[in-house]
């Protein structure tokens, strides 16, 4: 199992909290929609301090080549697609369970 954490910042002018709630029906809606995707979480942050970021994301994919296959899934790119354009900063993670 391979687990894939991403992290964002909202741009300044959107309204993160008023945004989320969409952004996090789309991803969890992957979750039976692409394969090897086991799980999904998304949550928003509540800790006020400067170096906190806004959103994270945790998957659980079976494989790394389900994570790559995530990648590349339609319904992944549009949704990437779509909160990229809200983000002005991303990291990643992912590492073996």
């Amino acid at each position: 199992m391979i687990v894939h954490v991403v992290m964002w910042k909202f741009k300044d002018d959107i309204d993160g909290p008023g945004e989320f709630p969409g952004m996090k029906k789309e991803l969890e809606a992957l979750v039976g929609t692409v394969p090897g995707l086991i799980s999904l979480e998304l949550g928003l942050n509540e800790n006020s301090s400067a170096p906190a970021w806004d959103v994270t994301l945790r998957s659980e994919h079976e494989s790394p080549r389900a994570l790559e296959e995530y990648r590349v899934h339609p319904a992944h790119k549009a949704a990437a697609e779509r909160i990229s354009s809200m983000m002005k900063d991303r990291a990643v993670v992912d590492y073996r369970r």
